[in-house]
């Protein structure tokens, strides 16, 4: 499926791009990990916690029967514990699985994706929302600001991160019948990238 493909490869993209994180979504405490020569010495979140930290970032309950479903589907095949070290491209796979399916809740509910994307029109077609890359960034910006917050000592380089993105976007809009069920699509794909990338799920 071109949507899942195309996203999934931005997330892959974007979560190889922090070498320090200094973030966390829940508290104004910091966890601050250094980049070492042999490698990062970082935490990853445990399931249960990437599970809490998507519903807080997104505003879709944990009891939602959509979310709460696809976790316990699941819930064996994302990180069990916090070692980084033990981390996994079926990891990846799973947050990103999950991570649709949070963005799919959020883009269908008008007042959560308000809150988020304050600059969008859901009623304009996909040549509208996305007519030039000014109108795409800023909905990247909007999702980035609120995924990865402030709290980031370093964040993927932002033109890196906003080149990887658009191309995403561009990407998924290549082809595609010009009506609001492609512009939310598409907006759920780009959500699912920055949503599952490693500033979210980087303890």
């Amino acid at each position: 499926m071109k949507i899942f493909a195309g996203f999934l490869l931005g997330t892959l993209a974007l979560s190889g791009c922090t070498d320090r994180v200094n973030y966390n979504v829940r508290s104004s405490s910091v966890r601050t990990y250094e980049a070492s020569g042999s490698g990062f010495q970082l935490g990853v979140k445990n399931g249960e916690q990437i599970f809490s930290t998507f519903s807080v970032l997104t505003g879709v309950p944990m009891t939602n029967t959509q979310v709460r479903d696809a976790y316990n589907n699941l819930r064996s095949q994302l990180p069990s514990g916090n070692d980084a070290a033990a981390f996994s491209p079926s990891n990846q796979i799973a947050i990103g699985k999950l991570a649709v399916e949070f963005c799919d809740r959020l883009i269908e509910d008008s007042t959560l994706r308000a809150a988020i994307l304050t600059t969008v029109d859901f009623s304009q077609n996909p040549s509208v929302v996305f007519q030039n890359d000014q109108r795409t960034l800023l909905i990247v910006q909007q999702l980035k600001s609120r995924f990865w917050g402030n709290g980031l000592d370093r964040i993927p380089a932002r033109t890196d991160s906003d080149q990887t993105l658009l191309a995403l976007t561009n990407d998924l809009k290549a082809g595609v019948t010009n009506n609001t069920t492609n512009t939310r699509a598409i907006i759920k794909g780009v959500c699912t990238a920055v949503l599952a990338a490693s500033p979210v799920t980087l303890l």
